[in-house]
């Protein structure tokens, strides 16, 4: 059974999923040679020096890590649900009914992930070890933030029947 949709948010919605799909794209290439083949830990952290190559990596990783959590959070949900004929709500409000929709496995276990962004900001110059524990959460939150996003597709494609032509391009 196919449920309507609010025709006149689609536009944006697909913006907005295109978006976001570029920010998985972008992240990718600082992700793999952050992680791959390193441990990261408090000792990691303090070997960091400026002018390392690594360096200049983890400074392009945690924008990046960051603007995909915003894109995902505070503007594809929100849309979704202007998308669905629903008014969004708060950010909690939204994660428990993306929770209730099988978007999300948890909305308890996405909430600590939104304040991820500013202990990689911060833990950053105050302790290696919290930092080097964000950055291993945030490399971990990646898979399912991607697998939030595709779930998001499927239920548009497959509940709401927006034509594939339409979501090709996500």
């Amino acid at each position: 059974m196919s449920l309507p949709y609010v025709a006149q948010h689609l536009e944006v919605f697909l913006y907005t999923m295109r978006l976001a799909e570029k920010e998985f794209q972008h992240l990718e290439p600082t992700r793999s040679p952050l992680f791959q083949g390193n441990t990261i830990n408090e000792h990691w952290v303090n070997g960091l020096e400026a002018g390392d190559a690594r360096q200049d990596t983890l400074e392009a990783f945690t924008p990046r890590f960051a603007r995909l959590q915003d894109t995902l959070g505070d503007k594809l949900l929100p849309r979704f649900f202007l998308l669905t004929g629903e008014k969004p709500g708060t950010f909690l409000d939204n994660l428990n009914r993306a929770e209730r929709l099988g978007l999300i496995d948890s909305a308890a276990e996405r909430l600590p992930l939104r304040t991820l962004r500013n202990k990689l900001i911060h833990d950053y110059m105050e302790n290696a070890r919290y930092f080097a524990e964000s950055l291993n959460l945030a490399n971990r939150s990646i898979d399912s933030l991607k697998e939030v996003y595709r779930r998001i597709v499927d239920y548009v494609r497959d509940v709401l029947s927006i034509d594939q032509a339409k979501l090709a391009s996500t």
